[in-house]
């Protein structure tokens, strides 16, 4: 019988300490002194708070203003919210704040399969692309990784995406960016990270939903009609191009999962 790898792994270790102290390490991020960066922030805001957190209570938008504005935080905010309205700039910083106790072990998992799917409401953001495109550099990588973090001395937590899962979304949000046209997505840039976890979606009920077929078809019909331009067509000709790597990534899970019916 055939031996099939396993996907390659590390250990997150996050940083010691308080919320408390998490965030006043992390307040050299909120240059409010800057009186440009104070007016950029306040413009943000305005159009966040119009489209973003339109339907949000009063208390709920104020407390995200002051964490946007000021990186003050004293309640409980939804960590999608938290992790975009954080003004992360650089690899430390967003490896910094991404490990610090802001962040738990399930909402670190959260991010890690959700965020570039979620933060699509933010893009009329001016800094939406630094930030997913920053995330997605640091964090998500270019190849599949199964991340583990313990919780306690004898208990560890996978917070990497749930393969499965993730590959439903990035093939359903493709192929709706793609028959919309949509000029750019955080996704653009995980056409290999998709074909690196692609082997290991596994999970029976979620690769069900994972509508290849209908991908590649919009693919070729959008790119047989010409009217796609700019990034939108280089990941659609990516996708063309690397079509075989696809499918022959879906059929090693096919694969596996017959090896592991033979074995049970």
């Amino acid at each position: 019988m055939m031996n099939y790898p396993e996907a390659p792994r590390k250990e997150n270790i996050p940083t010691p300490g308080t919320k408390e102290q998490a965030l006043a390490d992390l307040a050299y991020l909120w240059t409010c002194d800057d009186s440009e960066w104070m007016k950029q922030r306040e413009a943000d805001w305005q159009k966040l708070v119009a489209i973003a957190f339109d339907d949000y209570p009063k208390p709920e938008k104020r407390e995200l203003e002051r964490y946007f504005k000021y990186g003050k935080k004293s309640a409980y905010m939804p960590i999608e919210d938290l992790f975009f309205l954080t003004p992360y700039n650089s690899e430390e910083s967003l490896l910094q704040f991404f490990n610090s106790r802001l962040l738990s072990d399930n909402d670190r998992a959260s991010i890690y399969g959700n965020y570039i799917f979620d933060a699509d409401r933010f893009s009329h953001c001016g800094f939406y692309r630094q930030h997913t495109s920053l995330f997605i550099d640091v964090i998500l990588g270019d190849t599949f990784v199964e991340v583990i973090e313990k919780t306690s001395p004898h208990h560890s937590k996978r917070i990497s995406p749930p393969p499965a899962l993730w590959c439903t979304r990035f093939v359903r949000f493709a192929t709706e960016a793609i028959s919309a046209q949509v000029v750019w997505k955080p996704l653009y840039q995980c056409l290999n990270y998709f074909i690196s976890i692609l082997p290991y979606a596994l999970d029976e009920r979620d690769r069900k939903r994972i509508k290849l077929p209908e991908l590649l078809r919009v693919v070729s019909e959008s790119l047989a009609e010409g009217k796609l331009t700019g990034e939108l067509l280089v990941f659609a000709q990516a996708l063309k191009d690397r079509e075989q790597d696809i499918l022959q990534a879906w059929d090693i899970g096919e694969q596996k999962i017959a090896a592991m019916a033979q074995q049970s």
